[in-house]
């Protein structure tokens, strides 16, 4: 009897006697609560210190952007009032990209804040719902859409980003489910309403993110999906629809760009004046195009989408020799994401699994950057905007956003393939093939397929050498050394490292593909060869994460970062902090060589500094520091430290410089008094005029430069003045966005204001009376003052934050009568279906 059971179940293709699906007997609601609580759990399991421990991510980035910050929120607690110039950092800057406060507040404040020291708590339920609700939108089950979800929420890259503080990055990548939610509610159904609101607020809120480089990205990700849709609305006769459904986009695009008149039209003002916008020196509009490319991925390295390790991992663990100069670890798509997408490019039948293909694949020729220049410098050169960001490899986060869509149609096909008693094994067995025979390519050919030496590694280890020993680099026993150490103690490492994560892949697509054979032979119910699926690619997904998360970026968290800052100070600091006051309200600047200054926000904390830490410092400072700053018989352009009003100059050892002693000394430092520092405002004897910028930096880098004599400007008007021995001026207020001074001349004269020029928002009056401000010495400010005693008040007022935050409070209020009425005309079309 029992030999009777047995072989009715094996002529039963569906094994109704021997499977039941435990999965599928449960309601659609309980499934989806499971998924939703399954995702949930898992940044928790990931990030259990800081969402339910006791510590906090205090990256380098976060500690340098609280440093960079502090005139800011100094001023803040003082006026009770946004100070949109930073005062501290690169002698004067706009502060719209360092810290400018939502003043017009909404969900992200009114809800978000309270989750900001439990990150990524909040970013990563942003994320995981709305994948999970833009995939259950597009039709999939529960389980398939719960794998997109672990895939394009587990990528490594995302872990990366948290640990090096890059938050904002991370909230705007939350928001792009929910974008395309709206979008598909726009574009495929009949609730306009609904979609209108659902798109407008997830893109306000994206650009309430405040990374602009991922919202451009995902911009041309939209386009290129609309086009899709015009397209074949146009071909499919639907042209009419398509149109009102494209208001609709528009509308709720427009409405979402009202919301953000603040701060974006301040960004988009300070943008031509920033490195972003070019420099006046060489006319380019952008970035240059080496300093854009830098950090692109190579082409080797897209290896790592799917076996992590086969690059070396990252620099911190010492393998990697990728082509970058260094990196925080791979964009890990995962080994099953791999085998869905395979699966899901070949198998389903949906059209629209080419489009996230098409789009993926060019994600990856811009993120190869340097290393796809055909494409690449088209772009840099004539697409808007394209030339304004860098790290071409972030373009890989559109890539597996993309695959990922793939990537679940692949696993819904797969579960409804179980079901189909017409298909046949052998189907699979390309899909298959294909992702196990890559993984054994590499694992028994990689000594043949990969060098394991980072590119022009000999040349510059052989430099090293040669420097140390008093040779040349092209000597044979340099050469040799250098290739003995490379091959006995660097690449052993890389091999095992590659081969480790290789067979890595290989065990993850083998236990996917048995799952999947298993459930074909009826052996398991599909469901539960889907929820195996998941829980290995969480697995996959989150083991490798882990790898990347930096531990040494954590502190307890009741350690504050303004803590952290305050046990890097130094009794040299405390020395300088006290020493850059005066007598008239404003404090000179200090030159920190000791602490690399360009790239280190923390003096700045402390005093007013040359230096800072900022991707988009204004360009007149950056040529500065490119063009001027080093230059003259001791190294330093003393004349251009003098007009930059700097008292202090920090070092490791005495420089004997001309005009400066040394003030204080310690096992800390030296610091170097200037005895030659200008004022805040002064006095000029006379004017050279300058026909270009050109000319003006020229003059400025001669070595008869005298800023207390005369002084450069870039005007086409004719200024009469001469000099006066008791001309003075005094500096009465100054805060980041007020400086009032009084001046006496006995004849016209023309002051100079050691503050960094800037056109758009800088507004001057003379008496009352508006006057002119005028480009001075190639970056400060100048202006003409008759004979006489004056008031002279400058004041930053730019028309994007007074006007543009009025105009954001009207779009925010406008979104949300927009969300009531729809919802409401939502419910109520319910009830009368009812």
């Amino acid at each position: 009897m029992a030999k009777k059971n047995i072989d009715k179940r094996r002529n039963n293709p569906n094994n109704t006697l021997a499977l039941t699906d435990y999965w599928l007997n449960l309601s659609l609601k309980t499934r989806h609560i499971i998924c939703l609580v399954f995702l949930f759990l898992l940044p928790i399991i990931m990030f259990t210190d800081t969402i339910i421990g006791d510590q906090k991510f205090m990256a380098h980035d976060s500690i340098q952007w609280r440093a960079g910050a502090e005139s800011i929120i100094e001023h803040r607690e003082n006026y009770g009032e946004d100070a949109i110039w930073a005062t501290h950092m690169f002698a004067g800057m706009p502060a719209y990209l360092i810290y400018y406060s939502k003043a017009v507040p909404h969900i992200d404040t009114l809800v978000f804040f309270s989750f900001n020291e439990i990150l990524p708590m909040m970013p990563y339920f942003v994320l995981l719902s709305g994948s999970y609700f833009f995939f259950v939108l597009m039709g999939l089950s529960p389980l398939s859409a719960c794998i997109g979800a672990v895939l394009l929420g587990f990528t490594t890259y995302f872990p990366i980003i948290i640990g090096a503080g890059h938050n904002t990055k991370l909230y705007a990548i939350s928001w792009i489910p929910w974008l395309a939610i709206g979008y598909w509610i726009i574009s495929r159904k009949n609730i306009w309403i609904i979609g209108l609101f659902a798109f407008a607020l997830a893109l306000n809120l994206e650009f309430r993110a405040n990374h602009p480089q991922i919202t451009y990205y995902f911009a041309i990700f939209f386009l290129i999906w609309w086009i899709y849709d015009t397209w074949f609305a146009y071909k499919e006769k639907r042209f009419p629809d398509w149109v009102k459904r494209s208001f609709v986009l528009a509308g709720a695009i427009i409405i979402a760009i009202i919301c953000n008149v603040q701060p974006y039209w301040s960004y988009m003002e300070y943008s031509p004046y920033s490195i972003r916008g070019g420099s006046e020196l060489s006319q380019d509009d952008g970035l240059e195009e080496d300093y854009a490319m830098a950090w692109s991925q190579g082409r080797g390295e897209l290896l790592t989408l799917i076996i992590p390790g086969i690059m070396g991992g990252s620099s911190v663990e010492g393998t990697y020799w990728g082509p970058k100069t260094f990196t925080s670890g791979p964009h890990y798509f995962g080994a099953i994401g791999f085998l869905l997408f395979i699966l899901g490019l070949v198998k389903s039948a949906h059209r629209i699994r080419f489009l996230f293909l098409g789009i993926g694949v060019l994600a990856i020729f811009f993120a190869l950057g340097e290393n796809f220049m055909l494409l690449n410098s088209l772009m840099f050169d004539f697409f808007p905007y394209f030339n304004r960001f860098r790290a071409p490899e972030t373009w890989l986060v559109v890539t597996i956003f993309s695959f990922t869509i793939v990537a679940a149609l692949g696993a819904e096909w797969l579960l409804k393939f179980a079901n189909e008693k017409t298909q046949s094994l052998k189907s699979l067995y390309n899909p298959l093939g294909i992702v196990v025979g890559l993984g054994l390519i590499f694992l028994l050919g990689s000594n043949t397929l990969l060098s394991f030496e980072k590119e022009n590694e000999v040349r510059q280890l052989a430099n090293q050498i040669a420097s140390q020993q008093n040779v040349a680099p092209t000597n044979p026993q340099v050469q040799q050394r250098v290739s003995q150490y490379i091959d006995n103690e660097l690449k052993p490492d890389r091999r095992d490292k590659a081969r480790s994560d290789t067979m890595r892949y290989l065990i993850i697509v083998l236990l996917g593909s048995g799952l999947i054979i298993f459930m074909w032979q009826r052996k398991i119910p599909a469901s539960y060869a889907g929820i195996g699926l998941l829980i290995i690619t969480a697995f996959d997904l989150i083991s490798v994460g882990n790898r990347y998360i930096d531990d040494n970026s954590k502190m307890p968290k009741s350690v504050e970062r303004e803590s952290i800052i305050e046990q890097q100070r130094r009794p040299l600091d405390t020395y300088m902090e006290d020493g850059v006051k005066t007598e008239q309200n404003y404090e000179y600047r200090v030159f920190p060589l000791l602490d690399n200054p360009f790239s280190n926000a923390v003096p700045g904390y402390f005093y007013p500094s040359l230096g800072g830490y900022s991707g988009a410092k204004m360009s007149v400072y950056q040529d500065l520091i490119n063009h001027s700053f080093f230059v003259g018989d001791e190294g330093l352009n003393l004349p251009l430290l003098n007009m930059l009003n700097v008292k202090y100059i920090s070092y490791n050892q005495p420089l004997g410089l001309p005009g400066y002693n040394v003030a204080y000394q310690g096992d800390d430092g030296y610091v170097l008094e200037n005895q030659n520092v200008l004022p805040k405002a002064f006095f000029v004897d006379s004017l050279v005029y300058a026909n270009s910028p050109q000319e003006a930096i020229d003059v400025i880098n001669t070595p008869e430069f005298d800023p207390s004599s005369f002084a450069v400007i870039e005007t086409d008007q004719n200024f009469e003045i001469s000099a006066d021995p008791n001309a003075s001026v005094e500096v009465t207020h100054y805060d980041a966005r007020r400086i009032t001074m009084e001046t006496e001349s006995e004849t016209d004269g023309f002051v100079v204001l050691s503050e960094i020029y800037y056109p758009q928002g800088w507004k001057a009056t003379l008496n009352n009376e508006k006057t002119e401000i005028y480009k001075t010495n190639y970056a400060l400010r100048g202006i003409f003052v008759p004979a006489g005693e004056h008031q002279l008040h400058l004041e930053f007022a730019p028309n994007s934050h007074i006007l543009g935050g009025r105009i954001s409070w009207i779009g925010n209020l406008f979104l949300i009568l927009i969300g009531a009425f729809g919802i409401g005309f939502y419910y109520l079309g319910k009830s009368k279906e009812r």
